[in-house]
This record gives structure tokens, sequence and C-alpha cells, in this order.
């Protein structure tokens, strides 16, 4: 495929086959962190779909021309905007908009850890600023992570729980600012009986359309092995994942979005792996060799990131999950595209 935005646009058209989108239909729709990996599959989504009175795309920064975001709901421009400036009050001047898909912030843990004041400010200042410029009768969808389970040591995890650990924890200014933007979805509920605000933890989401300097562990084994030629761990490999391909987890957040009766879902996958059979399994894909280490793994990352998905699956039909290893060939020849090694 010679377009990078054409494997997405597949994808696009594949969730919305499944999803009523209807409730979207001639509606003012603001999505933050639209240039990341689920922004940009929420965007690819409302484009397809091609519906929407106005979507306003809210980024940092605006996406260059190569950035897959940067070719969805075109017709829009972008809006740059830092949304843990305290100065950031809400949307009075663009308008007031009817559905809120909170993307905004860093997944990524290198990056969350290095700016934690940005983190906070991102999952509580921005996100009550949205919240409170909603018109009546709208609906919002926090992105939400299944790191505020961390310290949780009884997997799989479900909706009603929480975990333990600190605010002094390596990643307390994600845990704790993720809890917190759950906490203010909540208070929101409470004062506003018209519109409803829903959160979706979302654990290891992955698939094409992220950056070239996205360093999760899916993306930074599939640079190795295309850049590199062999892939490398940091340590021992032996946690415990469940990744989720792009596709059913924005199938997920769409249906809670616009559908959802709880104010609190888990959104995760099935396929359970260690990071060391996952790095073998790309190393296997890609035909390059794969170097694990004997040394322990990092102490602040959880050991089990399981997911209960009984609610979620139980409220919208859907049991069967794209299959680890095509998630992976399909991200893995998109990113070929993106280092231009087709």
């Amino acid at each position: 495929m010679d377009n990078i935005t054409e494997i997405i646009r597949d994808d696009a058209k594949s969730i919305i086959s499944r999803v009523d989108l209807s409730p979207l239909e001639g509606k003012f729709v603001v999505v933050t962190g639209a240039t990341g990996l689920i922004g940009t599959y929420i965007l690819a989504c409302l484009d397809t779909f091609g519906k929407c009175k106005t979507v306003l795309r809210f980024a940092r920064h605006e996406p260059h021309p190569g950035q897959p975001s940067a070719h969805f709901c075109s017709k829009w421009a972008w809006t740059i905007q830092d949304l843990s400036d305290p100065r950031f009050s809400n949307l009075g001047r663009w308008g007031w908009p009817d559905y809120v898909f909170y993307a905004a912030g860093y997944g990524q843990p290198a990056k969350f850890i290095n700016n934690p004041l940005t983190t906070i400010g991102i999952n509580t200042t921005g996100l009550t600023g949205l919240l409170t410029s909603m018109s009546a009768g709208g609906r919002a969808l926090y992105v939400s992570s299944s790191e505020i389970y961390s310290g949780h040591t009884k997997p799989p995890f479900c909706e009603h729980e929480v975990g333990t650990t600190s605010p002094q924890h390596p990643r307390g200014c994600y845990i704790e600012s993720k809890r917190c933007g759950e906490a203010i979805c909540a208070a929101y509920n409470l004062e506003n009986r018209r519109n409803k605000a829903l959160a979706a933890r979302v654990a290891l989401a992955y698939g094409p359309g992220t950056k070239k300097d996205d360093d999760r562990a899916i993306n930074q084994f599939i640079r190795q092995a295309i850049v590199n030629r062999k892939i490398v761990l940091k340590d021992a490999g032996q946690v415990i994942r469940n990744y989720c391909y792009i596709t059913d987890a924005v199938e997920f957040m769409l249906n809670i979005w616009l559908h959802g009766k709880y104010e609190v879902y888990n959104v995760g996958g099935k396929s359970k792996v260690t990071i060391a059979a996952l790095a073998r399994k790309i190393g296997e894909i890609c035909d390059v060799p794969v170097e694990i280490p004997s040394s322990a793994n990092d102490v602040a990352a959880p050991d089990n990131v399981t997911l209960d998905m009984r609610q979620a699956e139980g409220e919208f039909g859907k049991t069967s999950y794209f299959p680890l290893e095509e998630g992976l060939r399909r991200t893995i020849a998109w990113q070929r595209i993106l280092y231009g090694q087709v």
C-alpha cells in the first residue's frame, strides 16, 4: 500500500460497519488528542461516517502533512491548544459541542514520567474545561487507563475496583490524574443530569497510526526489527499483557461514548502474552533475532494487566477479537510504510 492512510481507512470502514454512529449526525463534535493512535482512528471513523456538522480537532501541535491524522476530517481546521494550561477554561469562543471525545495526554510511560505536571493538568484542567463547555444533552467519553489498577494483585480487574499505589509511585502523575479524571466525570454527572460523561479504562491498544518516536513495547520492537534488524529487550520481559488491536478498542469506545449506560468501562483485549513472547513473535514475523537479558523487570511497571471485559461484552454483544498475530502483521506492514521500508 503506497498511501500511509490506506490501512487506517480500511480499519475505520470495518469499525463503523459494526457501530451505530447515527447520534452524531448533524452534531458538533470535539476530539482531543487527535494526533495520537486512538484520536487518529476516531477521526478516521468520523471522516468515513461523514455526517457530523463540525469536528473540532484538538492537539498540542498541528500534525505535519505526512501524519495520518492530517488526512482525516481535513475540511475542519486544527485547534492547537495546551489543555494543561490553567488559562484554558472552556470552548465558548468556538461554540458548545454536543459530543466530546477526550483522548488528550501521553500514553507512553517515558513521556508522562518526564512531563508530570503537564500530565496532571491535561487530565484535570483540560477535562473540566471541555465538560463544562458541552451543550445540553451532550455526551463525553474520557479515555482513562488500566494504570488506575496499579497495585491491584488479583487480575482480571473489574470496573468497581481500583489499585493501591500511592501518589509517590514513579508513575503517580499518570495514575492519580487518571483517577482524578474519572472523579471529575462522576462529579460532572451529579451536577449535570441532562448530560453524561463516561470513562473508558483502556489497556494496551495497538495498531497502525503511531508516530516514529512512540516508545511503547510493540512499536519499539517493530522499529528495532525494521531499522536495526534485531530486537533487544531492556529486561527479562516476564510481565504479562493483554493487547487489544485498535479496531476492537475503538469499536468498544464508540459504543460506550454514544450508547453506554454505565459510567466506567474496561476496554482491553484477550491476547495474553509476556513481553518476551511478544518480542519473539515480532522477531519471527520480521525474521530478525531477539536478545533477552536475564535482568529483573522494571519494578514500576505492573506485573499483569488483564481486564475483566464482561460488562462491555455483555452490553454491546462483542465476543470476538482481532487475533494478536494478525494485528501484529498489520501493524508491521504499516510501520514498514512509515519507515520507508516497503
